[in-house]
């Protein structure tokens, strides 16, 4: 529940909601969209659809705030520093062969690092919501991510099928 939708209780002010524009962060929203991650120990690997560079721009500076502001609530005083550090690399993927290569490196990078058995889903990524595995039944329990793009809908299929378990990704 958000503080502004709380019932007022008794000797405490009520504080102002924040201040947002809601035609800014719409608007990001509607450009911005993150398919697919994996959480490693020290580092985050995102696939995501931007409409141009501002909009990737606007939606990782929003993304980071909000994972930052949460990171630091969840853990309190344990921590401090920068949650997010200055390196960051961006790839535009513009066919359909980097796509599925991109897919396999994200959604399979647990066994790249040592912490995910052959055959098995990455529980620290999105593998689980992925419609696109060779040989795992879709669990109808669970909908799928919508990609927006071609490319993440079904184009990297035309570049060598659904992805297989086994799968590693290329180093």
């Amino acid at each position: 529940m958000r503080p502004e939708d709380r019932p007022p209780v008794e000797g405490r002010k009520k504080r102002s909601a924040p201040r947002r524009h809601p035609r800014a962060t719409d608007a990001i929203a509607a450009r911005f969209h993150v398919v697919h991650f994996s959480l490693q120990e020290d580092h985050v690997h995102l696939l995501v659809e931007a409409a141009d560079a501002r909009a990737l721009s606007a939606g990782m500076r929003r993304l980071v705030i909000r994972l930052a502001n949460r990171i630091n609530r969840a853990v309190r005083h344990s921590r401090h520093g920068k949650v997010w550090g200055d390196r960051y690399h961006r790839r535009d993927l513009d066919s359909p062969t980097a796509v599925r290569n991109a897919l396999v490196y994200v959604l399979q990078n647990g066994r790249k690092h040592g912490r995910v058995d052959r055959d098995m889903l990455d529980p620290f990524s999105s593998a689980d919501e992925f419609d696109g595995w060779a040989d795992l039944p879709r669990d109808d329990d669970i909908p799928p991510l919508a990609p927006r793009t071609w490319l993440l809908g079904v184009g990297w299929i035309r570049a060598g099928g659904r992805i297989r378990l086994a799968e590693s990704p290329r180093t």
